[in-house]
């Protein structure tokens, strides 16, 4: 009965150095600012550390430690909480962001419509601008995109160059 005995006091005493390494742990990160004390990563730190040394201290009767570890455990639960409430702001503001650039720009139409003009009184071809003349070599006009954007360097759209002669585009694909 008495290895027993040692044996549990052994792992109540383990249980009490792993929660007092977490919350050693948490507060050295967070002071270091490798952590965020408003992140899930040190409030679970420091919940989970206080948990284990309020039942070690309980265990072993020590009751001003025990209690002051079961107020800890109930502030980072508070904490906790604050941070799951921040994200799901977060979150609904994103949504509504997104739904707001949807109404704005609904899908298919992120473009303005080309107006056709009614024809004149000399006839349809009248009202139209005049053909440019062709050009010859590579044209000085920009790369046009078309929803292309980056994306850690590569390219995410697609992107037609116009390269001055008749017929000849190059198109490069969605990655």
């Amino acid at each position: 009965m008495s290895t027993m005995n040692d044996f549990a006091a052994l792992a109540v005493s383990i249980v009490g150095w792993v929660g007092a390494a977490a919350s050693l742990g948490a507060y050295a990160m967070v002071t270091q600012r490798r952590i965020e004390p408003d992140s899930l990563l040190f409030q679970g730190l420091n919940i989970g550390g206080a948990t284990a040394l309020a039942v070690s201290a309980s265990v072993n009767a020590a009751w001003p430690s025990a209690v002051a570890n079961v107020v800890w455990v109930a502030i980072g639960v508070q904490g906790l909480l604050s941070v799951k409430r921040a994200v799901i702001a977060r979150r609904a503001r994103a949504a509504a962001s997104r739904l707001a650039r949807d109404l704005r720009h609904p899908v298919g139409l992120h473009r303005p419509m080309r107006v056709r003009r009614p024809a004149g009184p000399e006839g349809p071809a009248a009202s139209r601008r005049p053909a440019a003349a062709p050009r010859s070599g590579r044209s000085r006009r920009p790369a046009r995109r078309t929803g292309a954007g980056t994306r850690d360097g590569r390219l995410t759209g697609s992107v037609v160059h116009d390269l001055g002669t008749p017929g000849l585009t190059e198109k490069l694909v969605r990655v």
